[in-house]
């Protein structure tokens, strides 16, 4: 893999053209398999739409600084071009889709030659960007009683059989403790079974469920609800439960949340929580909470820090929600759900994973980690299940997390810099904005000629 080398000088990196190069076919290539799918089955089963266009502005992204190294008049044009395909894509996704299919096999041609031409590479700043964050409790394996390497039960791609067998062999042979289920996976009974069998004792587990259906919503449905599914785990209490969403209804929520806070009274509850919940949302539960969410479960990877889509002002939820003082769990980390463009297969992170000799779900994990977050992969693999609990004996420089937060640049699908709290190292808006003065904190003017090295 291409390396990252800090040869310029102490403070700047370089990435090579060609690894740009490889990055923009990889976004093409999914995004047109996403297209052929669509027109065949009439539907991406359970990926967002939306994902097609985000690989699309993943790809013209890295295009558009390749093409930024050129001087010439004819790429000039043709990055104006690809500018107004992006701006159409995301206001009229139909419309845009079928411009920027054809315009954009045209641009790699261009953009192809430019690295052949050229020996340049993109020069980005690695020093005094991009915080890392500590988590709530602790900065080891655990955070507030909570494993921060945790098993996500939602594995739909498998029989029930051999999810009941994956976490049994997860808790016995490799120290899993954390599993994170819900009323929507429907599987409770499952990793009850598979839990008892693992022999491992109750008190060294972490038990994590949600409501998810709003019908169970009240002062007898949801007491209702909890005690069927600590029947079907079969233990006396859940060291976790959350809300599974925020429904929109303020009335039945804040009954369900009482509801909720006897059974904490009783014991049948040790901790509450939310998950896909958003600040507003937090701050509304915790206006009538008398027991207050604790935990907050959110999507979590390098190209959605805290969120599904990028909107103009977007938040930062993790550190709200860590400097509340609760704990951020990270779903989808590595499967790329709900979109496309899975953060284990792109380009960069296997650049930074070949420095490590790790792979590129190890270093992805470890960079959550070094947020701050505690995670719950999934996967059906006991090799992959292997290596994500191997990330707790090395850390990613810190120039290597700055370079995987900024990832989020190549992807986010805003007009105004957002997610602006991550600084925008390769200097992504510029090259594809250069007469915007709108830029994310920190960004380096990468992809003018002054980054040319």
């Amino acid at each position: 893999a291409p390396q990252v080398t800090t040869g310029v000088d102490e403070t700047h990196g370089q990435l090579p053209t060609s690894l740009l190069l490889t990055a923009a076919h990889h976004g093409l290539s999914a995004a047109q398999e996403a297209l052929d799918n669509l027109e065949q089955q009439g539907n991406l089963g359970n990926r967002n739409p939306m994902g097609v266009v985000e690989a699309f502005i993943y790809s013209v992204r890295h295009v558009q600084l390749l093409l930024g190294f050129s001087a010439h008049g004819q790429h000039m044009r043709l990055r104006k071009r690809l500018a107004e395909a992006e701006t159409l894509l995301l206001k009229e996704p139909e419309a845009g889709l079928s411009h920027i299919s054809r315009l954009l096999p045209e641009a790699l041609d261009e953009a192809g030659m430019q690295v052949r031409t050229a020996t340049q590479s993109l020069t980005f700043p690695v020093h005094g960007t991009s915080p890392q964050r500590k988590a709530t409790a602790g900065s080891g394996d655990t955070q507030d009683h909570m494993p921060r390497m945790g098993f996500g039960t939602g594995i739909f791609n498998a029989p029930p059989w051999e999810v009941q067998r994956l976490i049994e062999y997860a808790a016995k042979e490799l120290g899993y403790r954390h599993f994170d289920c819900a009323q929507a996976y429907h599987n409770e009974e499952i990793v009850g079974r598979a839990l008892l069998n693992s022999g491992v004792p109750r008190e060294e587990l972490f038990i994590a469920t949600k409501l998810s259906n709003s019908q169970d919503y009240g002062a007898e449905e949801t007491p209702r609800l909890v005690r069927q599914q600590l029947k079907k785990l079969g233990v006396a209490y859940v060291d976790l439960y959350m809300l599974h969403g925020d429904v929109g209804n303020p009335t039945s929520e804040k009954i369900a949340w009482h509801a909720l806070e006897k059974l904490f009274d009783e014991g049948m509850i040790r901790a509450l929580g939310l998950s896909n919940y958003g600040s507003h949302g937090v701050e509304r539960i915790n206006s009538f909470a008398r027991v207050p969410p604790t935990y907050l479960q959110i999507k979590y990877d390098v190209f959605h820090p805290g969120y599904q889509w990028a909107h103009e002002g977007q938040e930062d939820l993790v550190t709200w929600a860590q400097d509340r003082g609760m704990n951020v769990v990270g779903y989808s980390t590595l499967s790329g759900w709900p979109y496309l463009l899975r953060a284990v297969d792109d380009p960069h992170v296997a650049m930074v994973a070949a420095k490590y000799k790790r792979s590129a779900a190890q270093v992805l994990l470890r960079h959550s980690l070094q947020k701050g977050l505690s995670l719950i992969p999934s996967s059906a693999n006991k090799e992959r299940l292997h290596q994500n609990m191997r990330i707790f004996d090395f850390e990613l420089k810190h120039e290597d997390v700055a370079q995987l937060d900024a990832l989020v640049h190549f992807v986010a699908p805003t007009h105004d810099g957002s997610p602006k709290w991550v600084p925008d190292l390769f200097g992504v808006w510029k090259a594809c904005h250069p007469n915007s003065d709108i830029r994310s904190s920190g960004s380096s003017s990468s992809g003018s000629s002054d980054n040319v090295r």
